[in-house]
C-alpha cells in the first residue's frame, strides 16, 4: 500500500515550503479554497473525503498529496 502524505503551501508567503499536515486539515483548506467532493454536504463522508488529488487558490494555499511517502518536488 503506498503511503499517502498531505500537504500545504502558503502562496502568499514569498519562498513558502511545503509543510505536512494532517488529512483533516488538507481537506479543511481545501473546503476554504472553494473545492468540494461530489457529495451532498450533509453525507457522512462530506468532510472525510478528498475533492481533489492537489489544489492551487493562487493568493492563499496550495495543497497536494504525495504516494512515495515523499515531499512534493515543486
Amino acid at each position: 500500500m503506498r503511503e499517502e502524505k498531505y500537504w500545504l503551501k502558503a502562496n502568499a508567503i514569498p519562498g513558502a515550503t511545503w509543510s505536512e499536515v494532517s488529512k483533516e486539515d488538507w481537506i479543511n483548506a481545501e473546503r476554504a479554497a472553494g473545492f468540494r467532493p461530489k457529495l451532498w454536504s450533509g453525507d457522512p463522508g462530506y468532510m472525510t473525503t478528498c475533492a481533489t488529488g492537489g489544489f492551487s487558490n493562487s493568493a492563499d494555499i496550495s495543497g497536494t498529496i504525495t504516494h512515495d511517502g515523499n515531499s512534493p518536488k515543486h
